[in-house]
């Protein structure tokens, strides 16, 4: 396929530049808090749901650093649980005189002192802000210089392997744990991931489906043989997980065929599904001409 490659070309800058980036997030902050934090004579409260409110201000400082790295490749983290529970607490808060703390002034109104308290609040709040922000730009903060762009670049084909899937399985028949009767035999299959392990969880990447054929027939609790059709053989398709490197646990579903004798001296012929558990080994092989 192709691709466009972007490359960025970044530089360390001095303490004075970080001071300065600084000092500019935190007046986008308290600008955004000052705009979104309301007061009134007996409560306080937030224009917005402090989810939004915490989503935003994250969304702020990433805008502001978006030319900005550090040595250790770490983005912004998002504002702490410290800031969330500064900010409910401001959130539709009662103000009463009991939760005072700040000396009364004889010619303050209850008015006056009551919002006086709510700003405290506020100020201690943009105080934590800013200390969160300083602590991310305190790693070695560098600044793009120049970016290159390769757009359509054709890219080799990766390698193409084909999983053959080679293992040893029973066959359920019938009965329960007690009386139970089984067949057995190698089967041999191909095998296709769900996922590859770059781009899909380790989960997705060790799943597989696979489709084969029984490389023998079994026999039934009647001693009667059962195949398959098509082939002669039972065929067979299952999930599997890999356990280690090579090995698979396989689960799935036969498509089995038996003939039965008939009282006229005859036989019948049935075609009928059955499930089946197995070990197998997943063998990669390789696809390529000339190469």
């Amino acid at each position: 396929d192709k691709y466009t490659i972007e490359i960025g070309f970044y530089e360390p800058i001095s303490d004075d530049a970080v001071e300065a980036v600084a000092e500019r997030l935190e007046n986008y902050l308290h600008a955004y808090l000052d705009e979104n934090v309301e007061f009134s004579s007996n409560r306080t409260r937030t224009k917005k749901p402090v989810v939004q409110m915490m989503q935003e201000m994250d969304v702020i400082v990433e805008r502001g650093l978006g030319e900005y790295r550090n040595r250790l490749g770490k983005s912004f983290p998002g504002f702490s649980q410290l800031v969330e529970d500064q900010l409910r607490g401001m959130n539709d808060t009662r103000l009463s005189a009991a939760r005072f703390n700040i000396k009364r002034k004889e010619d303050d109104t209850e008015r006056n002192r009551r919002i006086t308290f709510a700003r405290q609040g506020l100020t201690s709040l943009k105080e934590l802000v800013d200390s969160e922000v300083r602590m991310h730009l305190a790693r070695e903060s560098m600044v793009l210089r120049d970016r290159a762009v390769f757009t359509d670049q054709s890219t080799e084909r990766t390698m193409n392997t084909l999983a053959v899937n080679l293992g040893y399985g029973g066959i359920y028949n019938s009965g329960t744990t007690d009386d139970l009767s089984y067949g057995q035999a190698a089967f041999a299959g191909l095998s296709f991931p769900l996922g590859r392990r770059a781009f899909a969880s380790r989960f997705m990447s060790n799943s597989s489906l696979s489709a084969g054929v029984f490389l023998q027939n079994t026999v039934d609790e009647n001693d009667l043989e059962v195949t398959g059709p098509l082939v002669g053989r039972p065929l067979y398709l299952a999930y599997g997980y890999r356990l280690f490197h090579m090995v698979r646990l396989n689960a799935g579903y036969t498509l089995l065929q038996k003939e039965s004798p008939q009282p006229d001296g005859g036989t019948s012929t049935t075609i009928y599904g059955s499930p089946f558990i197995g070990v197998s080994l997943e063998l990669n092989l390789w696809l390529g001409f000339g190469k």
